[in-house]
C-alpha cells in the first residue's frame, strides 16, 4: 500500500508542530462539497426558528470549547500578526448568539 501524504500544522511562534493531517482524496473532496451544498440547500427550506435553534446550539458548543478554540485562535493571531489574541473564542460566541436571537 502507498504511503499516505500528510501535512504538518506548524506554530509559527514556536516551530512546534502542533499537528498531522492526511491529505483528501478526490472522493473525501467531492463528498465535502455536497455535505456544504446539501447544507447550503437545508438553510434555504428551513424556518428562522429552525436556523436559531442551530445558531444557538452552535454558539453552546463554541462555549464550551472555548479554551480548545482560543488557544487555536491564539496560534492563528501569531500567525497573521503576531500577536496573541485569546479571547476571540469567546467573542465569536457572543457574535453567534447575537446571530441566533435576531434572526428570531
Amino acid at each position: 500500500m502507498p504511503e499516505q501524504i500528510t501535512y504538518a500544522v506548524t506554530d509559527p511562534a514556536t516551530g512546534e508542530v502542533v499537528a498531522t493531517y492526511p491529505t483528501a482524496t478526490d472522493a473525501e473532496v467531492q463528498a465535502a462539497l455536497t455535505a456544504a451544498h446539501k447544507a447550503t440547500t437545508w438553510g434555504r427550506s428551513t424556518t428562522v426558528a429552525e436556523r436559531t435553534v442551530l445558531l444557538t446550539r452552535v454558539a453552546d458548543l463554541h462555549h464550551q470549547r472555548r479554551k480548545e478554540l482560543a488557544a487555536t485562535a491564539t496560534i492563528y493571531a501569531r500567525w497573521i500578526c503576531g500577536a496573541t489574541n485569546a479571547p476571540a473564542a469567546e467573542r465569536e460566541r457572543h457574535s453567534l448568539t447575537w446571530h441566533g436571537d435576531e434572526s428570531g
